[in-house]
């Protein structure tokens, strides 16, 4: 089962991010924050052709759970932060903060 959860990830990100980080961005819905964040590390490491690259997570809107709270957007953060990346907060159109401009 674990296999097939993780072929699916894998799927779902390339579907959304065909060029992987060398289109100087990573959009990141879909994903479960473990994979998220898994594959994140992954695609940063291996950033050679950019200064910076966009994140993107949502703003949480369709989050489950209990609250209903964002959990991509936090633990995004949370990564970026403690593995010491210079990064931003960007809004979208609707002014909803859901990707990060990060400054490699």
């Amino acid at each position: 089962m674990k296999e097939k959860h993780a072929l699916a990830a894998d799927a779902i990100f390339r579907s959304r991010n065909p060029r992987g980080i060398a289109g100087g961005q990573l959009d990141l819905h879909g994903l479960h924050v473990k994979e998220a964040i898994e594959r994140l590390n992954l695609e940063l490491e291996g950033a050679t052709t950019h200064t910076t690259v966009r994140i993107l997570t949502g703003s949480g809107h369709h989050s489950r759970g209990i609250h209903h709270a964002p959990r991509l957007k936090p633990a995004v953060e949370r990564y970026l932060r403690d593995s010491g990346y210079r990064y931003e907060e960007i809004a979208d159109s609707n002014k909803h903060v859901g990707a990060y401009r990060v400054f490699l």
